[in-house]
């Protein structure tokens, strides 16, 4: 079941991959980017998370805090460099307990479609570093929530094919007071 923009977000509690306790309560009052990335060695999310640990400093800075959940198991997780050196808290979800929480999906066409029309992402994935084994669902699209400090979801955002997250531009205009208009972008 799909989330929306003005649905409550749905509590939970978790460990990150440091043996933090994580809840949504903890971010009350602040804003939060609920990432959900495919698997640990996706070089499409290996890349997602390179950029937010790069704006990671500015966004924290303008009241955003990140949360980002991958499906794979603790240590594949904590495998993949770019997600243990990740500044904020990555949850390894095998179970897909959130996953199915906040209704993230999976879709055979939208794995195909990402690897035609995302080449360019790949090579620079590729080009950092960032692709590992694969180790999750490959058919697993990517989903993103940006919560208000109130509790609700401001923004819901299920990605169309593998490499589909949040632009960044419609979360700067949140955090700004403005009213994004969310389409399919590139992930920076």
């Amino acid at each position: 079941m799909r989330l929306h923009a003005g649905d409550a977000a749905l509590d939970f509690a978790a460990t990150d991959i440091h043996d933090r306790e994580i809840r949504l309560a903890d971010f009350a009052g602040r804003w939060l980017l609920l990432s959900f990335v495919r698997y640990a060695g996706c070089p499409h999310c290996g890349l997602r998370i390179f950029y937010l640990t790069s704006r990671y400093a500015e966004l924290q800075q303008r009241g955003l805090s990140i949360v980002a959940v991958t499906e794979s198991s603790l240590e594949q997780t904590r495998s993949q460099q770019v997600l243990n050196d990740a500044p904020f808290a990555i949850i390894a979800d095998p179970q897909r307990h959130l996953f199915r929480q906040f209704g993230a999906e999976s879709s055979p066409w939208g794995a195909l479609l990402g690897k035609l029309i995302r080449r360019d992402e790949m090579a620079e994935a590729r080009a950092r570093g960032l692709r590992g084994p694969m180790n999750g669902n490959l058919f697993r699209m990517p989903a993103d929530f940006l919560i208000g400090p109130d509790g609700k979801i401001r923004l819901a955002h299920y990605g169309h094919d593998l490499g589909d997250h949040l632009p960044f531009q419609a979360i700067d205009e949140m955090l700004t007071g403005g009213v994004p208009e969310v389409t399919t972008h590139p992930i920076r």
